[in-house]
């Protein structure tokens, strides 16, 4: 799996058990993912070149997104 193959969406409440779950079920199947491209969850980050915030979702239903910032 690609990392642009998927993004793990995760309650807060979930605590990331989420995903952890889907990383487990992959190194069962024997295709573990790699390690250097996981990224723990937040209320922000970086897909596909761009930011998105959802820590404002739960409340009035906006996510903030942006381009990411050139390197």
């Amino acid at each position: 799996m690609y990392v642009d193959d998927g993004n793990i969406i995760d309650l807060k409440s979930a605590k990331g058990s989420g995903q952890a779950l889907v990383h487990t079920i992959f190194d069962l199947l024997g295709a573990k993912l790699a390690e250097h491209k996981r990224v723990p969850m937040t209320h922000e980050n970086d897909f596909q070149g761009l930011v998105h915030d959802l820590s404002r979702v739960h409340a009035d239903y906006h996510i903030k997104f942006w381009q990411r910032p050139a390197v």
